[in-house]
């Protein structure tokens, strides 16, 4: 079980605003040095003074995920500052405007995909070995249950929080192999949150398309259930000190769930 304390040190990206500040707020609030990692620097200095201002002790790097080189430097900056590394928040994300899977632009997957899946890869790549030489950390995934099931007009979306959501379970699996078991692994599925994000993410789903048609095989997001930053940061968090692999905090989800994979268990026909 991992046992989040005062004097250990959190890693997360896309930490300046949203999600990722409700997450530094969390950390904080337990007396955690946190490490706030964004590519938005007047949002990364805002936060950090705040922060500051109340007690907590953080710092920010300024870090464009899609560079590993910049990532490279994240890992750097926080031993250097903090002496060790206990969890990195694998967070940044973006979300673009619904657009058919046949007319999303290549240059859009290749962006979305920069940060939100290959962000995460660098930080596995560079953050893990460091845990395996500890023999202890933490690594966390920000999907979403659109990694769990589908948003229609977000092909590029969905695509990546399911790459997260399989890149964190084969994580568990070879560090299991490895022997690594005391390194903890968690992937978090909200649904919508309030965030700037997920209002705009909101605004445009219920303006686009048929609700029967977006309801089909589970897909699209319940709007009656919108969990608050910090309700889903002190969810995340739970799960870490819980070693749970999976955090599915949105009431409704599992319904989602099922609805999505129940056509698949429908069509079981082994040979």
């Amino acid at each position: 079980m991992t046992v989040l304390k005062a004097g250990q040190v959190a890693v997360v990206t896309g930490g300046a605003t949203g999600i990722g500040l409700a997450l530094v707020d969390a950390f904080a609030r337990k007396g955690l040095r946190v490490v706030i990692a964004d590519v938005n620097v007047t949002a990364l200095h805002n936060a950090v003074e705040r922060l500051t201002r109340g007690g907590a002790t953080v710092i920010g790097v300024p870090t464009d995920v899609s560079d590993r080189e910049a990532v490279r430097s994240l890992r750097l900056k926080s031993v250097a500052a903090f002496g060790s590394v206990d969890v990195l928040c694998n967070n940044a994300g973006i979300y673009d405007d619904p657009e058919p899977a046949w007319k999303v632009d290549v240059e859009r997957w290749r962006r979305l995909f920069e940060i939100n899946f290959w962000g995460a890869v660098y930080g596995m790549q560079e953050f893990i070995p460091l845990f395996v030489e500890q023999g202890t950390g933490h690594v966390l995934n920000m999907a979403s249950m659109s990694g769990l099931s589908i948003v229609p007009g977000s092909v590029d979306y969905v695509t990546s929080k399911h790459g997260l959501v399989s890149m964190a379970e084969t994580l568990r699996a070879d560090l299991d192999l490895a022997g690594a078991e005391a390194i903890g692994v968690t992937i978090v599925c909200p649904s919508l949150v309030r965030t700037a994000m997920g209002e705009r993410a909101l605004d445009m789903l219920t303006t686009t398309g048929d609700s029967d048609r977006r309801a089909r095989i589970g897909s699209g997001p319940n709007h009656s259930n919108i969990l608050e930053p910090r309700a889903l940061a002190e969810a995340a968090l739970r799960g870490i000190e819980q070693d749970r692999l999976y955090v599915t905090p949105t009431p409704g989800s599992r319904e989602r769930f099922l609805k999505r994979i129940q056509p698949i268990l429908d069509s079981w026909n082994p040979c």
